[in-house]
């Protein structure tokens, strides 16, 4: 496994990992309830490999039940403005209930930070639900602007 910014403690049963195709499709789609057939997510994850350099999902596993138990992405988005740099864009971060409260969120989130660093990004942004706020200030985020959203 690679080492990562943000290591989990030696004393504990979680470990951050990089990408696992079957399990992170099987855990994406209990946490969001979707259903991810296996011919889409094949070729989801075909495109992000081919994106290596602008994604980067990061899951933790439960070692002792061999299970995810979060995960979250990181997306650079490359700029024009502030001399052609780099924007970190954090998404889809979800830790399943049963294991919220161990800091497991936090973990995520700061190792996606660390991880738009390491690639240059000159800031990281996020969107989250307003009840969601607090958490992310824990992180150290704060908020800024407002989300403007169109559907189609």
């Amino acid at each position: 496994h690679p080492a990562l910014p943000c290591p989990v403690p030696d004393s504990s049963p979680f470990f951050l990992i990089g990408l696992r195709k079957r399990r992170l499709t099987r855990f994406l789609s209990t946490s969001f309830s979707l259903f991810l057939s296996p011919s889409s997510s094949s070729e989801r994850f075909q495109q992000l490999r081919e994106r290596a350099g602008e994604y980067f999902i990061l899951v933790i596993e439960d070692t002792a039940k061999a299970t995810l138990v979060g995960a979250g992405t990181l997306l650079v988005e490359f700029k024009f403005i502030h001399a052609c740099s780099k924007v970190g864009h954090i998404e889809d971060v979800v830790v399943l209930p049963e294991t919220r409260g161990k800091g497991l969120g936090l973990l995520v989130v700061n190792t996606l930070v660390e991880e738009a660093k390491k690639r240059g990004c000159y800031k990281v942004i996020l969107d989250c639900d307003e009840k969601n706020i607090d958490f992310y200030k824990k992180a150290g985020m704060e908020r800024k602007e407002v989300q403007m959203v169109k559907y189609f």
